[in-house]
């Protein structure tokens, strides 16, 4: 890594770059600026300074430019701070890896380089991405316009990644209730997107005889479900909890594909090692620990199922006792999973973040006395 971090903050800093992301926060937007110049350099320690990425805040009033497009704009930038106490979070550690080179606010409007020389040209596979990040703008836009209040933060949160737009009050009871997971786009929000689409084609499929007799429609249906991740992917803005999710859900589908057992450690290993092989700081990640902490939980709970499950003592039932059964058979199997789960990732929760979520622990305590009792 190389990443040109910088060493002192500068005023009145005349930038030209080009925009590869957006954020929306309550009242201004924060834009992210890749191949960055620094025009009047003559402020500058160094005559040749050119940052990697920065990331500016603008009013709201000026609104978003396109991706991809070369921008010109006045601001000031500061470094990525250190740790705020002994044992904060590392910013300019989490700035180096992601190689953001400093942040700032603008003091003005941005504007389009018109000049051919300078504008930065985008290969193919730029303009793609740029026109996916330009789509989820307007459904953002459009979400902002139709709902009205601390809800449109909320659902851009969950549909399009845009965390920031939840406002500070909603933000900190999603962390006290232990579901602030819900906020950001990962493997919930994967698995339930490409879950749906995996189940719903199959199931068109079925009614399709001439198909379903003929070819494979659980192998079909995996096709469609790995386009609409990868849809979904560059629509939540291609963030690291969800890449980790896509990789996670992409193996998964492609184990299902090939008849394999998805829900395995074999799987949870292959997954972090493809993980770390692209973002090998992910192991540092509170999202990486926790996410790949549960999930090993959950395939743990899931191969000792035999030993959990509740089953009729005779054999011939009806099919309202094995639908009481099947009921029983989810809510307790929920149960253990909340249980085994929350004491798992408790430590990473104390050790990152020096909180515990209170509602989220007593569900814990609760789901212990209702596992004691059954095995008592």
């Amino acid at each position: 890594m190389d990443t040109k971090l910088l060493r002192k903050s500068i005023d009145n800093a005349v930038i030209q770059a080009r925009v590869v992301g957006s954020e929306f926060f309550e009242d201004s937007y924060r834009l992210t600026f890749d191949n960055v110049r620094i025009l009047n350099a003559d402020n500058i320690e160094n005559k040749k300074n050119v940052l990697d990425k920065i990331r500016v805040k603008f009013d709201k009033k000026y609104g978003l430019p396109d991706m991809g497009k070369t921008l010109s704009f006045d601001t000031s930038l500061i470094p990525p701070f250190e740790p705020m106490y002994v044992g904060g979070f590392d910013f300019a550690r989490y700035a180096y890896f992601k190689k953001l080179s400093a942040s700032g606010r603008a003091s003005g409007n941005w504007r389009y380089v018109e000049d051919e020389q300078n504008v930065i040209k985008n290969s193919g596979f730029e303009n793609l991405f740029f026109r996916f990040l330009d789509l989820r703008n307007k459904i953002n836009f459009r979400i902002e316009k139709v709902v009205s209040g601390n809800i449109s933060g909320v659902i851009m949160s969950m549909m399009t990644g845009e965390r920031y737009s939840v406002p500070k009050n909603i933000s900190e009871d999603y962390k006290g209730a232990g579901i602030s997971h819900l906020l950001a786009i990962s493997g919930f929000h994967m698995t339930l997107i490409v879950g749906t689409v995996f189940f719903l084609i199959r199931l068109l499929l079925a009614f399709c005889s001439p198909l379903s007799m003929k070819y494979n429609t659980k192998k079909i249906a995996v096709w469609f479900a790995l386009v609409f991740s990868f849809f979904y992917l560059f629509i939540s803005g291609a963030r690291l909890p969800t890449e980790r999710a896509f990789i996670m859900t992409t193996l998964a589908l492609c184990a299902v594909f090939l008849d394999r057992n998805p829900l395995s450690l074999r799987f949870v290993a292959v997954s972090a090692i493809a993980v770390l092989l692209l973002s090998p700081d992910a192991l540092v990640n509170a999202g990486f620990q926790m996410s790949f902490v549960a999930v090993v939980v959950l395939i743990r709970i899931y191969e000792v199922r035999d030993k959990w499950i509740i089953v009729p003592e005779a054999e011939d039932v009806g099919l309202g006792r094995k639908f009481i059964f099947r009921l029983i058979n989810g809510v307790w199997a929920t149960a253990l999973s909340a249980f085994f789960i929350g004491v798992a990732i408790m430590p990473f929760v104390v050790y990152n973040f020096n909180s515990v979520q209170i509602c989220g622990n007593a569900c814990d305590i609760v789901c212990f006395f209702d596992y004691a009792i059954w095995w008592g």
